[in-house]
């Protein structure tokens, strides 16, 4: 239950507690399993479709993760989809690249890089597990 805590922190209103939260459920996806790691990818999934910018925001100012804890969301991104979408996961990943796409267009360049490095990384999960 302690666990399943984790991946509701990360929908935190708290704004003081944001950055934390977001650290803290991205660490705990190392080693994951089992049920939790349904919720990990649910939980990604869910958070990168409501908050792209946000994610691209921490990802590019936070020393603390890396690009282990980056391939790690794009791997349980590409397992919810796998879950969720079976058998249309290639026309899924496209959507999920459309509606990135259109909610980080205002925003920094940066940002919009960094989304499309996810989607590339999303689509090598695909491709090495089809």
């Amino acid at each position: 239950i302690l666990m399943l805590s984790i991946t509701d922190s990360l929908f935190t209103r708290d704004k003081g507690n944001e950055l934390f939260y977001f650290i803290v459920f991205t660490k705990s996806m190392n080693g994951s399993d089992g049920f939790y790691s349904e919720a990990v990818g649910l939980s990604c999934f869910n958070f990168i479709t409501t908050n792209p910018i946000r994610f691209a925001k921490y990802f590019l100012s936070e020393k603390k993760l890396n690009g282990n804890d980056f391939k790690n969301w794009a791997d349980y991104i590409y397992g919810e989809i796998q879950i969720s979408r079976e058998n249309q996961e290639q026309e899924a990943i496209n959507e999920l690249e459309e509606s990135l796409k259109e909610k980080v267009k205002d925003s920094k360049k940066e940002y919009k890089e960094l989304i499309d490095k996810l989607i590339d990384e999303i689509k090598t999960a695909h491709n090495s597990r089809s």
